[in-house]
């Protein structure tokens, strides 16, 4: 399987195609949403491959840091894929029937480090429990006052974590290459059949 720093480069490659590059150049709007997205994508992967080449912390020793770090840049990558769907073919992705994988990390962040201290108006509360945090694994309270059930504690191993985002994000990039590929290909079939010389009419 290609890896996303793959798949970008792939992406990134057939933007830059002549015809597909004087295409999209023409709406500024879109090219720089286009450039932002490629360029998004690519460092967003350098810092979600560091995180996992760091040594051993503690929640202690920089590791909320870190962790507040990979799950934004899990975010940021998420939404460059979706808008770069939205800028090349004007559709966006269906995060929670498409893609519940990477529905879950998007919701995680949101919990965890986006919006911890008041969800939906007051509705839950979260905090990461600083003894659980580490390089592999951490875990998640969650008050709920307004249920019955008023407290959830997650526990979520990064590994499997990380191996469900990126292998979600790489089928959304594989998707986004092939309807490169095949608008390129219906462009030059196109182009051959008007470059055809006229058949004579017979007498």
């Amino acid at each position: 399987m290609n890896s996303v720093m793959d798949l970008a480069h792939k992406v990134r490659d057939h933007v830059n195609h002549p015809w597909k590059r004087e295409l999209i150049s023409s709406n500024r709007v879109k090219w720089d949403k286009v450039c932002s997205c490629m360029d998004v994508l690519e460092d967003t992967q350098l810092a979600i491959d560091h995180f996992f080449k760091l040594p051993e912390f503690s929640g202690n020793d920089g590791g909320y840091l870190y962790l507040y770090g990979l799950l934004q840049a899990y975010f940021l990558q998420q939404d460059a894929t979706d808008n770069l769907s939205q800028a090349l073919f004007d559709k966006s992705v269906d995060w929670k029937n498409e893609y519940p994988d990477l529905h879950l990390v998007r919701e995680l962040r949101n919990d965890a480090t986006g919006h911890p201290t008041s969800r939906h108006n007051d509705k839950s509360f979260h905090y990461i429990a600083r003894y659980s945090v580490s390089k592999h694994s951490f875990k998640l309270a969650s008050y709920f006052p307004k249920q019955q059930q008023s407290y959830l504690s997650r526990d979520f191993n990064l590994n499997d974590l990380n191996n469900k985002h990126e292998k979600s994000i790489c089928d959304l990039l594989n998707k986004v290459v092939q309807s490169l590929k095949d608008d390129l290909s219906n462009h030059v079939t196109t182009k051959n059949r008007k470059n055809q010389p006229k058949k004579k009419l017979k007498n």
